[in-house]
């Protein structure tokens, strides 16, 4: 990362670099890009005398740019940052690091695009039910039959609602198709009878 960031803010060129949870297994990680997401700050990552050195590198860029204004060498770094740097988190949508940034990350979230690139599981649906259980119900076994319950109604209405065809859409509006098709119990009845035939 330290690479990447002198490369955007000294050499003002466009660098990404992605991540993964397994990456991201320090918290101190997670502070650093949200830092840099927020405000383009890199504290972290460099010590006094090594900023320093970065500032003063960019000093002719400023004076070429801005030859007839005094600039803050921080800021003018900042900025290129921000503006170079692109930062992909690929994770997993029931795992850990990404509850983690939901709940302490908040300018994540909020600066970052999130493409939802493929269906949840029905694995992940369902760790995410009993995660979402756990403190609601005390018995294991009731616990479990209405977590079950729950990954299979929403795996269920993603089918129905067709939403899986545009999962990964960066659209803010999703639009519905306008009658979604209702099985009828005939079509139960063949489907049941194709599936059984093919055994």
């Amino acid at each position: 990362m330290r690479a990447a960031v002198r490369t955007a803010g000294s050499e003002n060129k466009y660098v990404g670099i992605i991540f993964s949870s397994k990456d991201l297994f320090r918290t101190e990680y997670l502070d650093t890009i949200n830092s840099l997401l927020n405000n383009g700050e890199c504290n972290d990552l460099f010590s006094n005398d090594e900023m320093d050195g970065l500032y003063h590198a960019i000093g002719p860029s400023i004076k070429r740019e801005y030859p007839n204004i005094i600039i803050d060498p921080k800021k003018f770094f900042n900025t290129r940052v921000r503006r170079n740097l692109h930062i992909c988190l690929s994770l997993q949508p029931n795992g850990d690091t990404f509850k983690l940034i939901l709940k302490n990350y908040v300018q994540i979230i909020s600066s970052c695009q999130i493409y939802w690139i493929k269906d949840w599981t029905e694995e992940a649906l369902l760790n995410e039910a009993r995660s979402f259980m756990r403190e609601r119900l005390e018995s294991d076994e009731l616990r479990e039959k209405v977590a079950r319950c729950m990954s299979e109604i929403h795996s269920f209405m993603l089918n129905e609602c067709r939403q899986i065809p545009w999962t990964g859409s960066n659209e803010k509006d999703i639009k519905l198709p306008q009658s979604p098709p209702v099985k009828t119990p005939t079509d139960k009845k063949i489907s049941k009878t194709n599936s059984t035939s093919s055994m």
